[in-house]
């Protein structure tokens, strides 16, 4: 007992405690050094932590991490340990004599301890973090834990009889072994995202061990560690200069232009850094102009950001970056532009391209409304550049969409302005537009017929309200198009994208919702069935767009990253591939860049993509080709390519000849939604191979028809609704008709 002077006793036993752990020691001691990641690929020796504080921190995601530490009980192999206690109260002070560092004598076994560590809870003031600073209060989702090799996940459980531990919790080479996401137990982040990591203890228990990480998806030399601006960074993938090398960009929110090799390295060859320029104010997204190698090869565009509020008679300004061979910079032009700019820099060369060798010209959009084309002219290589006013519209532009000199501009005062004029009432004000422009190969006239022609359209998305109207446009005249199964998200989106991703032959127009929805609608507005689910659930804002990739006899995917920092990839199913989830980090934004060519010519798609941490990813995307075939991916940017024009390349729709089908509706593709209704409107979805009238007959379970329908259906995915009013609870059949087709789904309205 100890007695105080106030005449208060205290009883005190003491037990010997083991050593702190390593994230608890750092969090205390500000004397305690780092802990480095191990050399990648090789083994590495980690020696024990009672002699020696060498931790390795190996990182799981962007917000998770593993501390690998070497725990030795019997240091000198003794077999015994001496003990100190205070006189007085016979209370255990610790570890004694030749036993001195030996406060790890009690613990059940020695061997590497895997302490698993997420800062978004453990940072007392991180995303996830507990309001009352608790470390381990959310059972669900530990700050601190240890990562057992038995797999029992048992310390702590007293149901147990090891909850204090087991001989079997530490790794070594007949313990566990090896960690990863297809060993026992599994390795994941507390997000279920794949670390795709391979952790190799290749020693027993001593006072010095080996292990082995790999990193099996990660590109040498990345994460890059970069400054995030608040909109984040979508990057560019593409050749620069007159070489053949490609090179990776992305303004930072360091107001810089930064350039990286594929394997992390700064471009300039010897520079200390991968700045390329550095601007008096923030930037905008970088572009690349394209320019044929022989005349110096393709170069960066950037402007600076307008600044809010802006002030009376600012301007803006274009940054011109050029490259030699090697990398070096050759030139940096800057380019007046007459008000702040707010949208762009846009190009893209037109199709088929111009033979004069001067690049296509690029476009920006202005705070006062004005659209921008900076022409270059005079000799290719040489060439000098001229802003031009080409379009004034009311309000500010929000979006740019062009494809050689034609462009397509959308204003937040609901207007879009193109070469041969202005279409206004697209949106209410304050709302901000994106146009995009794609062309299908359709039918000249009615089935059965054998004419086509390519029709372009400008699909005009409102960002703010989650939907779009469609345009045909045909020399300088936009003409509306309107559709019939418009379906409003009725919230914000982040940068569309398009692709034919349900391989339908027509084109896609991909979102993700700030609320953290990933879907698609078809071009005449319709949404798949089932599209867009929620994959975040946390509340975290997700400010990415969706990236589609096209895989040879398999579903395509919409690439996602989430405001949990999940980047997750979706299929027809609405399911992930094996890999996916990634684990990116709380607060991830900006649209990544994928490249299906230029890095791996017949490789695995590479994806270069922000966290919310300040690290750019380099991702290989391994496993996702079929039948010997890498996948691609037809718009790899934000914007669709490295120009970022907003304007599809490719062709939809068929080559060759079509006559009536007697099937015109896809098999497996009619569904009812929600099955059962619940006092609510009923979904009849379905696809077609050709567009056609559509007749759709309900009947009762009495087998009587109660309703019925026709609509004017379209070559793709169709959604129509039906009410079931006050009628009474049972099973129904839905009867559709197509060109001679009969289907039939049954349902169910519950009351």
């Amino acid at each position: 007992a100890v007695t105080f002077p106030s005449g208060t006793a205290v009883y005190a036993t003491g037990i010997l405690p083991p050593a702190v752990d390593p994230w608890q020691k750092r969090l205390v001691y500000d004397d305690m050094p780092s802990a480095p990641e191990p050399p990648y690929g090789v083994e590495a020796s980690l020696p024990d932590i009672e002699e020696n504080f060498t931790v390795f921190k190996v990182p799981i995601s962007g917000d998770e991490y593993l501390l690998l530490e070497n725990r030795l009980d019997d240091i000198n192999g003794n077999g015994q340990l001496q003990i100190t206690r205070d006189p007085a109260t016979g209370v255990i002070l610790g570890p004694a004599g030749a036993d001195t560092l030996e406060y790890d004598f009690l613990v059940p076994g020695p061997g590497v301890l895997a302490w698993h560590v997420d800062e978004s809870v453990a940072d007392f003031f991180g995303p996830r973090a507990d309001p009352g600073y608790g470390l381990n209060v959310n059972r669900s989702r530990f700050g601190l834990q240890i990562e057992e090799a038995d797999g029992l996940d048992d310390l702590g459980d007293f149901n147990s009889p090891y909850a204090l531990g087991a001989t079997t919790d530490p790794w070594s080479d007949s313990s566990g072994g090896r960690f990863n996401d297809t060993t026992f137990p599994r390795l994941l982040t507390n997000s279920e995202t794949d670390p795709h990591l391979d952790i190799e203890f290749t020693s027993p228990p001593g006072p010095v061990m080996t292990v082995r990480v790999t990193r099996q998806w990660d590109l040498a030399g990345w994460p890059a560690h970069v400054v995030q601006p608040p909109a984040g960074i979508s990057p560019v993938i593409s050749p620069l200069g007159a070489g053949p090398q490609v090179r990776i960009a992305w303004a930072g929110g360091d107001s810089a232009v930064h350039v990286r090799n594929v394997d992390g390295t700064p471009t300039v060859p010897g520079a200390s850094d991968d700045i390329v320029l550095r601007a008096s104010a923030p930037l905008r997204q970088v572009s690349v102009v394209t320019r044929d190698p022989v005349y110096g090869g393709p170069f960066l565009a950037v402007a600076e950001d307008a600044p809010d509020p802006i002030q009376g008679g600012a301007t803006g300004m274009l940054h011109l970056i050029r490259f030699t061979a090697d990398g070096h910079v050759a030139s940096i032009q800057d380019v007046v532009q007459p008000a702040p700019v707010t949208a762009g820099p846009a190009t893209q060369p037109p199709v088929p391209a111009n033979s004069s060798g001067l690049p296509a010209p690029v476009f920006t959009g202005l705070s006062n409304g004005k659209v921008i084309c900076n022409v270059f002219t005079g000799t290719p290589g040489a060439e000098t550049v001229t802003p031009v006013l080409v379009r004034t519209i009311a309000g500010r532009v929000t979006g740019l969409a062009v494809s050689g000199e034609a462009f397509y501009a959308g204003s937040d005062a609901g207007e879009v302005g193109y070469p041969g004029g202005v279409v206004s009432g697209v949106a209410p004000a304050g709302h901000a537009l994106q146009p995009l422009l794609y062309t299908v190969r359709e039918l000249a006239c009615a089935a059965p017929c054998t004419t086509f022609e390519n029709v372009a359209y400008v699909a005009v998305v409102d960002k703010t309200a989650g939907e779009f109207r469609r345009y045909l446009t045909t020399g300088f005249v936009m003409t509306p198009d309107p559709l019939d199964q418009l379906r409003p998200l009725g919230e914000p989106i982040n940068a569309p994208a398009l692709d034919d991703i349900d391989a339908d032959g027509r084109p896609e127009i991909l979102f993700t919702t700030v609320s953290g929805k990933v879907g698609y609608w078809n071009d005449n507005g319709s949404l798949s069935p089932g599209w867009p689910p929620r994959v975040e659930r946390e509340g975290f804002a997700t400010k990415a767009g969706p990236l589609p990739l096209t895989r040879p006899g398999a579903s395509s995917l919409v690439l996602a990253s989430l405001g949990n920092g999940r980047l997750t990839a979706l299929d027809a199913e609405r399911k992930a591939p094996k890999g996916f989830p990634l684990g990116l980090s709380v607060g991830a934004r900006g649209t990544g860049a994928l490249d299906t060519g230029l890095i791996y010519a017949d490789g695995p798609p590479v994806l270069i993509i922000a966290g919310g941490d300040g690290l750019l990813y380099g991702i290989a995307l391994l496993n996702l080709g079929t039948q010997g075939q890498a996948a691609v991916s037809t718009w790899g940017h934000e914007g669709g390519t490295p120009g970022r024009g907003y304007a599809s390349d490719r062709l939809f729709g068929t080559d060759v000849s079509v006559t009536a089908s007697a099937t015109p509706i896809l098999p497996g593709t009619f569904k009812c939604y929600p099955n059962p209704a619940r006092q609510a409107p009923v979904t009849f979805a379905f696809r077609l191979r050709e567009a056609a009238r559509v007749t759709i007959k309900i009947y009762d379970p009495a087998a009587r028809l109660v309703d019925e329908m026709a609509r004017d259906a379209s070559a793709s995915d169709n959604a129509i609704s039906w009410d079931p009013g006050a009628r009474p609870s049972g099973l129904y059949v839905a009867r559709v008709e197509a060109a001679g087709q009969v289907v039939t789904q049954p349902f169910a309205v519950l009351r």
